[in-house]
């Protein structure tokens, strides 16, 4: 294992939360939608890897790692999807609701990998010049929908932690030239570009 993040709480909102590369300024900006219509259950865009899940809404626990060795975290959990991802910005790596924004610290720690993973932000720092396999690993799923529909049906209040867990594994697949960003434009370029022609005010 070569880092882990901490253990993460997210708000899952229509039935997803999403993995993703924080945008830094500088970089050319990426606004890829998923294709929901898609029977997948992880959508890739670019900068970003969005996890579907079986209930609408509730708090998912997220852990991130990177690992030169992937496979299951633990016992019982099941392999929901691998792809391949190349960072498009800076490489770090965070969890986020698709309103509520950044994920939390959970209130107990996550045990995989034979070890307690701590409560904390899972954020990950990638190498922006390597490319990577990425596997999503889930815990809960085969009965979260139903654990949850049962809730409402005894009149009780419907679940909010604990129904489905993530761990999402990035292991080093390759190389790539890393993402840089733009040259800051001047005043002048930013006013050229907009209007197609130098300012009348701007002109020598």
């Amino acid at each position: 294992m070569l880092a882990v993040s901490g253990a993460g709480l997210v708000d899952v909102e229509f039935a997803h939360f999403d993995v993703g590369e924080a945008v830094e300024e500088g970089f050319t900006t990426y606004d890829d939608r998923p294709d929901f219509k898609t029977e997948r259950d992880v959508i890739p865009t670019a900068g970003c890897i969005t996890v579907v899940s079986r209930v609408q809404d509730h708090g998912a626990r997220v852990v991130l790692a990177l690992s030169d060795s992937p496979g299951p975290p633990a016992q019982g959990w099941e392999l929901l999807g691998a792809l391949s991802y190349r960072p498009v910005y800076g490489g770090r790596m965070e969890v986020w609701g698709p309103t509520s924004g950044p994920a939390v610290p959970t209130a107990w720690a996550v045990h995989l990998w034979g070890r307690a993973i701590a409560p904390g932000e899972p954020v990950l720092e990638l190498d922006p010049g390597s490319t990577y396999r990425v596997q999503v690993w889930a815990h809960g799923r085969g009965e979260s929908a139903e654990r949850f529909d049962a809730a409402l049906r005894e009149g009780g209040d419907a679940p909010y932690e604990g129904l489905e867990s993530y761990v999402i594994v990035f292991t080093p697949a390759g190389r790539q030239e890393p993402p840089r960003p733009q040259s800051s434009a001047t005043r002048l370029e930013r006013s050229t570009a907009r209007h197609g022609k130098i300012p009348l005010n701007m002109r020598g």
